[in-house]
């Protein structure tokens, strides 16, 4: 059966040192998406839902709980053809649900070695709109890993809207990364998907449990202990930059070897006008992980600022070998990337190429 795909890949960087997708990627990825569908949800006589799912075989669909927690009905479908929901499998806090279908659709997703994930990676999110008929698929990058619950949470620029949530999250040779889940109003980029080694673990962690009726996802207001990440991406969103600078250091002490909160500090001293003193943090980020390229975005933002050009080419460097498709970003803050191999044919380390 063909199935209309509409491929819309957002603002790829006009730069010449941006990356571009080829033919070949686009291909893997219309192949890949043809295993995410359509999922409905009923609740009652008059409130229904309608969302996103993975069919990873077998009649095995990964979704969303938030979406499917309180349903009465389930069923997936793609065009005319539709596959009935017979049981779900609920992990509410992590907002996981599986869904049983007795029949099973052609085609299976496979998942990716999530270990291997990098801040800076291309990916691409796919997923069925709320207010589309057809299978909608948008290109970014991943801006942050972060630790929760044993695995790491994804924020992503590739954008998703209504309805794709229990979509697909995939890397460029069209393995699944991650479920796409919710958005944060912090603004654009705050696109969050839940790791895909969760996905095994579903049916494990509910056997034996009992589903609280008022049972939220990690993400959802009343949940018992919320994320660090979102407590602070809602003061940055506030743009309480002093608080959110003191939650950082707390965040860091008690999330050892993790570059995210080090790189959420310097963020927040650099808008508080302590460039030099938001430096260090972004330094230590790096030491935890050398490869993360928005923490060396960061620094390039840092060196703009302070005109010290030679650290400012440095830092610009390693974003474009990291992560060609943030050099348009690069440009927008007026910082001149040189060329890519300049670092990417040394021995880089964190103190610079």
């Amino acid at each position: 059966m063909r199935v209309a795909i509409n491929l819309m890949l957002l603002g790829l960087a006009a730069s010449q040192a941006a990356a571009q997708t080829t033919v070949e990627e686009r291909a893997r990825i219309n192949q890949a998406s043809l295993a995410v569908y359509r999922m409905h949800a009923t609740y009652d006589e008059v409130r229904s839902a309608s969302g996103s799912a993975i069919h990873l075989g077998g009649g095995r669909f990964a979704t969303s709980c938030h979406l499917t927690r309180d349903a009465k009905g389930i069923r997936i479908s793609r065009g005319p053809k539709q596959w009935p929901a017979h049981y779900q499998h609920k992990n509410v806090e992590r907002d996981l649900c599986i869904i049983l279908t007795r029949e099973v659709p052609e085609h299976a997703a496979q998942l990716a070695d999530v270990s291997r994930m990098k801040v800076g990676q291309r990916v691409f999110a796919a997923g069925y709109p709320a207010a589309l008929t057809g299978l909608n698929i948008q290109y970014g990058t991943i801006r942050a890993l972060y630790d929760f619950d044993g695995g790491r949470v994804i924020r992503t620029t590739a954008f998703f809207a209504r309805g794709e949530s229990g979509g697909a999250l995939f890397d460029q040779q069209g393995k699944v990364l991650g479920v796409l889940t919710f958005k944060s109003r912090t603004g654009p980029g705050h696109n969050f998907a839940v790791p895909a080694n969760w996905i095994d673990e579903v049916e494990m962690r509910a056997q034996g449990r009992v589903t609280l009726e008022d049972a939220t996802t990690f993400w959802e207001a009343g949940f018992p202990t919320p994320p660090a990440f979102l407590a602070a991406a809602a003061l940055e969103a506030d743009e309480d930059w002093a608080k959110l600078a003191g939650f950082a250091r707390d965040w860091a002490q008690s999330s050892t070897h993790d570059p995210e909160p080090l790189l959420t500090l310097s963020k927040a001293l650099f808008h508080t006008g302590k460039l030099r003193e938001a430096i260090e943090p972004a330094r230590q980020a790096l030491q935890f992980d050398p490869d993360h390229a928005e923490s060396w975005f960061h620094l390039a933002h840092i060196y703009a600022k302070l005109n010290d050009s030679a650290e400012r080419d440095k830092a610009a460097a390693r974003v474009v070998a990291l992560s060609p498709d943030r050099a348009g970003d690069l440009e927008e803050l007026g910082v001149a990337a040189r060329a890519a191999n300049d670092c990417s044919n040394s021995a880089a380390t964190s103190a610079g190429c």
